[in-house]
């Protein structure tokens, strides 16, 4: 028999048991919150709110600012179970997925000219989801869930980061009142003349050319003037159908703080403001900065993507303005 005590190396044990334990209980605990209806859209709220400006988005405060909350954000969609959901939960779980990963995407990507369009769309092309265990693009992503929800109106709802493309809410979308958000969201794009316009003068209705990619979607091409009709209060039968082109580029707003300067050319990257200090290796020609300080010539750059600073002559860049 023993002396009554537990021996030192028991107690390790069960002290190590227990935060385990302790452990799992909590992330236990926080994806039954989750899958029970936390609120976990939250965090894409208070990032939207900061970023979007009516049909725009200030990319370069969301790569200052916000980026790092973007990712824990994305991070967490990851570790909720779309099949727990219900279907309205899920669908606006996958439309805030899509439009969180352009988001982060467009703030990595970001230079002076970007558009969406860029080598071959490849935004939209780039495996940059895990969806059930598979590596899927955005387009992909979409064609999913158009098919597996039978839902049109998603496509007024994932946006492309581009001057013609739906527009961004201030908000997240939220299973609760998807339905509703889906229809005023549609209701605003269509009336939206910069995108849809109907010429009075020649009897011609031209549309988005979203309209045109997903003809189907809305019940074939000879069914959208009825379709838009609905949602405009008007009867356009007998109206030629034309589809507006597209422009491609990237839908940025002004940012709130500067002030930017932009690489003229690729330049060398320095962690002290002398042409003989160490490197930190290229900026590439292009890139857009914020200044934080100048000094002799050189000029303090705030690199929100990486872990330092760093000097750059001021020589090599140009002032920034979207």
């Amino acid at each position: 028999m023993g002396n009554g005590h537990i021996p030192e190396q028991a107690v390790k044990w069960i002290m190590c048991m227990l935060v385990v334990a302790w452990v799992c209980a909590g992330s236990w605990a926080w994806g039954q919150a989750t899958q029970a209806g936390e609120d976990y859209h939250q965090a894409l709220d208070v990032i939207l709110a900061a970023t979007v400006r009516g049909d725009a988005v200030d990319y370069l405060t969301l790569r200052e600012e916000h980026y790092q909350d973007l990712l824990a954000y994305l991070e967490k969609l990851g570790a909720v179970d779309p099949s727990a959901l219900t279907r309205e939960e899920k669908l606006a779980y996958y439309i805030n997925l899509y439009n969180a990963t352009v988001l982060r995407t467009v703030a990595e990507r970001f230079k002076a000219g970007y558009s969406p369009a860029e080598n071959e769309w490849s935004l939209f092309n780039d495996r940059l989801l895990l969806v059930s265990g598979k590596h899927v693009s955005l387009n992909q992503l979409e064609q999913l869930l158009a098919q597996d929800f039978k839902e049109p109106r998603i496509h007024l709802a994932l946006v492309g980061a581009a001057k013609s493309a739906p527009l961004l809410l201030n908000r997240a979308y939220r299973g609760a009142t998807l339905g509703q958000g889906l229809e005023d969201n549609l209701r605003v794009f269509t009336t939206d003349t910069r995108r849809n316009r109907v010429r009075e003068e020649d009897k011609t209705l031209e549309l988005s050319s979203i309209f045109q990619w997903y003809a189907e979607d809305f019940g074939g091409q000879d069914a959208l003037a009825g379709y838009v009709g609905k949602i405009m209060g008007r009867d356009f039968a007998g109206y030629e159908l034309e589809f507006k082109p597209f422009d491609w580029e990237l839908n940025l707003a002004a940012p709130a703080a500067g002030p930017w300067v932009r690489l003229k050319e690729n330049a060398a990257l320095m962690i002290e403001p002398k042409a003989e200090a160490i490197g930190l290796g290229l900026g590439e020609q292009d890139q857009v900065f914020r200044v934080l300080e100048e000094e002799n010539g050189y000029l303090l750059i705030h690199r929100p993507l990486d872990t330092q600073n760093a000097w750059v002559e001021k020589t090599i860049t140009e002032p920034f303005t979207p």
